[in-house]
């Protein structure tokens, strides 16, 4: 305050119009992620991925959001085709039998509701891992082909039927895209 009214008015008037032109300036560098949070580059890199990839049938919800120049959050759902699931499947669940029954002692072994719980977490597992690994392939190949995606979560809805009779709104591979 300079006591005098003119000066103490021109100065805030002049305070306001600098933080006026600021807010303007940083308005329009920053106009993309105030208008639009979502990347349309990482969400078609993931269509792009997803239709190349054989074990995926369908993606539901995919939804980006930018929250800077080189951060991209990317989630979305996935269903598993189901013959891609089960192709080896067998072979995976005995390897995880064998590994489960080598942590027992032999004497346990053959006990019937032991043998029972180790072949229902076998399988479990098994199909765990090779669930895992898809998704870990996406992950990798998204982040690969768009480096600002920088966090992927990709949620499993569970493995597709061979029935094509879905009412819901779904992209399916390889068919038209319903929503998006």
């Amino acid at each position: 305050m300079t006591g005098n009214g003119i000066w103490d008015v021109s100065f805030s008037v002049m305070i306001a119009l600098v933080l006026g032109v600021a807010a303007v300036i940083l308005g329009a560098i920053n106009m993309r992620f105030l208008t639009d949070v979502r990347d349309p580059k990482a969400e078609a890199v993931f269509v792009n991925v997803v239709s190349c990839h054989r074990e995926i049938e369908r993606f539901h919800d995919l939804r980006t959001m930018v929250i800077d120049d080189q951060h991209t959050i990317l989630v979305a759902e996935v269903e598993l085709r189901e013959e891609a699931m089960l192709a080896g499947l067998h072979q995976r669940i005995a390897a995880q039998e064998e590994e489960l029954l080598l942590q027992v002692r032999e004497a346990r072994q053959a006990e019937p509701a032991l043998r029972e719980y180790i072949a229902d977490r076998a399988a479990v597992q098994a199909t765990l891992a090779r669930t895992e690994e898809i998704i870990d392939d996406l992950e990798r190949q998204i982040r690969q082909r768009c480096p600002q995606v920088s966090h992927v979560t990709i949620e499993v809805q569970g493995i597709a039927a061979d029935d094509s009779s879905m009412t819901q709104p779904t992209n399916v591979i390889g068919g038209p895209s319903t929503e998006m």
